[in-house]
């Protein structure tokens, strides 16, 4: 039997729902299966977005982690009874070189992710980047972007869908994490993002160029947004480049994002650790 205890703030439904129907696929398999879900809403860092998987036969379990980085990594590494931490930190987290840190992968919002919002078709999306979210410190430079940017937040998922649609480029900066619900969403869409280079290390490597567009970061924050700006003229109205990048982003996230995708390679990490 195995437990799956789910730890995440109760507005990440998203990592509750990943939990769920990992616990079903679980029970479809026949194999006797215990969820808990423990928001982590008072908790002292309350971007943990963690799944432990239990075997409760022997203790030992993995962690997939799909959060923001925190402070008690160390912490969990003490525990022999963990066989794995599977996490999209790995860069964070590297320098405390333990063999059970792995490289892993992001997630999507929804089960099932943006397939359900194909039917949106844009046919003449607008020649300018787009943002939707929150401007987190990390992101004020977004509001130096000024005319150069469409920027909204608090929309319903499909609206989101629209508005990202509605623009042939989405900007996507870092916030809490290198990499964001955003990046991949827009991958699974198609959509070119543009950004400043990716430090964060997935098994399945984002490359500069090819996955995404890249422009120069600058210690001058206004220097920095005229490189933006200069990166995204240069691109805006290259239809080969951005069918190629749009097209690479897709297959990667095919490869690694898809819900059905993630729970295939969780079961693949359970047996390389003979959990």
């Amino acid at each position: 039997m195995y437990t799956i205890n789910n730890f995440c703030f109760k507005e990440l439904y998203y990592i509750y729902e990943f939990a769920v129907n990992l616990h079903n696929i679980f029970l479809q398999n026949r194999v006797r299966t215990k969820l808990n879900h423990i928001d982590c809403s008072f908790f002292p860092n309350r971007h943990a977005s963690m799944i432990e998987i239990v075997n409760n036969e022997t203790g030992d379990y993995l962690i997939l982690d799909f959060g923001d980085p925190v402070d008690f990594i160390s912490n969990i590494l003490e525990d022999p009874k963990l066989k794995g931490l599977y996490t999209c930190q790995y860069h964070i987290y590297k320098h405390l070189n333990d063999s059970r840190i792995q490289k892993f992968t992001y997630m999507e919002r929804h089960w099932g992710g943006v397939k359900y919002f194909e039917d949106i078709k844009i046919p003449n999306p607008i020649p300018k980047l787009s943002f939707v979210g929150t401007i987190l410190p990390e992101r004020q430079i977004i509001h130096l972007l000024k005319n150069d940017i469409f920027f909204s937040r608090n929309l319903k998922f499909q609206d989101y869908i629209t508005v990202m649609k509605s623009h042939r480029i989405a900007f996507t900066p870092p916030g809490g994490s290198d990499i964001s619900l955003r990046d991949c969403e827009a991958f699974g869409m198609g959509i070119p993002t543009l950004r400043k280079k990716y430090k964060i290390e997935l098994y399945d490597p984002l490359i500069e160029n090819i996955h995404y567009i890249s422009y120069d970061e600058d210690e001058d924050i206004d220097k920095e947004v005229q490189n933006i700006i200069n990166r995204f003229n240069s691109v805006v109205n290259d239809d080969e480049f951005l069918s190629y990048i749009s097209n690479n982003a897709k297959e990667w996230y095919d490869r690694n994002i898809s819900s059905d995708i993630i729970i295939k390679t969780t079961f693949n990490r359970l047996d390389e650790n003979n959990i």
